[in-house]
């Protein structure tokens, strides 16, 4: 193993810098672009999933986005419904290959999930595959969001 010569670190460093730098640039665009684009995510989402309710029948229609909390690791979004005191929120479930848009409906006093509503075709054949025990650990993990939201607000 031969040792790198004074003369051929500094180069060394200055291209490993430089690539760092890169590195970092880039990941700092992505975040910006990630936290800067939420609003229109929401939307994109609130439009989806008002669409999906529509096709499927359901007369509940989501209102609007809430700031659950400003949680950047969110793995659900919370919506209001129109002329109810309920919230909403769109999640998925991993089964597999396959992930399954659900809407669940919660009180408005914070005590549990009233529906759990599939949002597409794919949702509706996994919720008939899923085990009874998937559905209640995504439900508790929901309920327990909600809790620590509802108690936030008081």
């Amino acid at each position: 193993m031969t040792a790198i010569k004074p003369e051929e670190m500094i180069p060394l460093l200055k291209r490993i810098g430089i690539l760092a730098a890169w590195f970092g640039g880039m990941f700092l665009v992505v975040i910006l672009a990630w936290v800067l684009t939420g609003p229109l995510q929401s939307r994109a989402l609130l439009r989806s999933a008002n669409q999906a309710l529509e096709s499927s029948g359901k007369s509940i229609r989501l209102a609007a986005a809430l700031n659950a909390g400003n949680n950047l690791n969110q793995r659900e979004s919370w919506f209001s419904i129109i002329n109810s005191n309920n919230r909403a929120v769109v999640f998925s479930i991993l089964d597999g290959a396959h992930t399954a848009p659900f809407l669940g409906v919660l009180s408005a006093e914070g005590k549990g999930m009233i529906t759990l509503i599939p949002l597409s075709i794919n949702a509706e054949r996994i919720m008939d595959r899923l085990p009874e025990e998937s559905i209640l650990i995504q439900t508790r993990r929901i309920e327990d969001a909600y809790r620590l939201i509802v108690e936030a607000e008081q």
